[in-house]
């Protein structure tokens, strides 16, 4: 590559660490995490009882800085005696901003980012940095793997593949119809059989793509691909 392409590619990359800053909070959506620890994971839990590896692989893309990740990685600990027991837990956060990305490796908040984390989980899986900020716990973090990656990159969403769920939220309001289009499709293809889906709760795939089905939840919807067992493909 020469310095003036190279230049250029520099020059994208920090513009877009400038526009793509995310607002997010732990817990954000408690419906939709109690849909995947009351729905989701029994009936994940029960499909793979015939696999002799049981593993769970989780892709929280646009993670902005990781609060997402972490709530989810906080829930799988919850089972970790229970449905997960004996499972492996791998939760792969990815973000487009090279800030967003070094502060969720970072995993410390402060009391806007925890505002909806209650006491119980603060206590468990959090230990103080100082008087206003909070780090998850060593625990925690060994479950997520936190990356750059531009979700538009056709040949990076082709290493994504074997995931059981996908969360995807509040990241493609940014995106044109063609390119939306473009990246739920990869994340069809990247979702195992029977894998599940969810966008932020504003957001749906109308007229975005057929292939997925739709799921009601209360107080939230998910998208399911069919898996090969149920005849609905």
């Amino acid at each position: 590559m020469c310095y003036k392409d190279f230049s250029r590619e520099a020059e994208l990359r920090e513009l877009l660490n400038e526009i793509t800053i995310g607002e997010t909070c732990l817990f954000r959506s408690q419906p939709q995490l109690d849909a995947l620890r009351k729905v989701i994971l029994p009936e994940l839990a029960t499909e793979k009882t015939k696999q002799i590896t049981k593993r769970l692989r989780i892709w929280s893309a646009g993670c902005s800085t990781g609060e997402e990740a972490y709530t989810l990685a906080m829930n799988m600990l919850e089972e970790s005696e229970r449905l997960l027991k004996g499972w492996t837990v791998e939760i792969l956060a990815t973000d487009l901003n090279d800030r967003s990305v070094e502060s969720a490796k970072a995993g410390i908040y402060g009391d806007y980012a925890l505002r909806s984390t209650s006491e119980y989980f603060k206590r468990k899986y959090f230990a103080p940095v100082d008087e206003k900020k909070l780090q998850v716990r060593p625990e925690v973090k060994k479950l997520v793997t936190v990356s750059r990656l531009n979700l538009q990159d056709d040949s990076k969403m082709l290493f994504m593949k074997g995931m059981d769920l996908i969360f995807c939220c509040n990241v493609l309001i940014y995106f044109d119809a063609v390119s939306k289009s473009k990246v739920v499709n990869h994340f069809f293809t990247n979702l195992n059989f029977g894998g599940y889906f969810f966008l932020g709760t504003s957001e749906s795939l109308m007229n975005l793509n057929d292939k997925f089905h739709l799921v009601h939840f209360p107080g939230s919807i998910g998208y399911w691909k069919p898996s090969l067992s149920s005849g609905k493909l």
